[in-house]
């Protein structure tokens, strides 16, 4: 049975390399059509890649209406790597339990969160709320840096602290939540 089991990890794994042969590309390439070529070999490279290592939550999550603007599909896209990293946390129960591999996809996804959120253009969150902007760069975007610090140095004071912080930011969005426009 456990061979069976093995095999079968086995090839899920190995079916998972080969689809990052084929998504690796083309989220590249929708990253240069979309931001252009210059932005893509900038950084956009480093995007698409990270993001097509976790295809399958774009490919399987529900989207309900696709975002209007890029700066929506960017906050969009790191609010839900964000929570699903969060949820990881949450089903263990405790961030000094869990384990090697839900600390690096917890990691990975808290990455992408990251990647995404750097691209959201302040334009955009000033224009959800007048202290968005701020909450944003101060809150959400340091608590999760210090997150996957906290997670990549095994500093569990960080990822507490981040913790804190992403919960402070979610706090603020609750308590505006009818004066928010997205």
């Amino acid at each position: 049975m456990k061979k069976v089991m093995n095999n079968v990890l086995l090839g899920i794994a190995v079916l998972y390399v080969i689809s990052l042969t084929v998504v690796t590309p083309y989220y590249n390439w929708q990253y240069a059509k979309e931001h252009g070529f210059v932005k893509w070999i900038l950084f956009g490279e480093i995007v698409a890649t990270v993001k097509s290592t976790v295809w399958p939550y774009y490919a399987f999550s529900s989207g309900s209406t696709s975002p209007d603007s890029p700066d929506e599909r960017h906050y969009d896209n790191s609010k839900k790597a964000c929570d699903e990293a969060l949820k990881i946390i949450i089903k263990t129960g405790d961030v000094t339990r869990l384990s090697a591999v839900d600390k690096t996809k917890v990691t990975e996804l808290l990455e992408l969160s990251l990647l995404e959120a750097n691209q959201v253009k302040p334009s955009y969150l000033t224009k959800v709320h007048p202290q968005f902007l701020e909450m944003y760069e101060k809150n959400y975007k340091v608590a999760i840096n210090m997150m996957i610090t906290g997670f990549q140095t095994d500093n569990i004071q960080l990822v507490l602290g981040g913790s804190y912080g992403y919960n402070e930011f979610t706090v603020w969005m609750q308590k505006h939540a009818k004066d928010l426009s997205f």
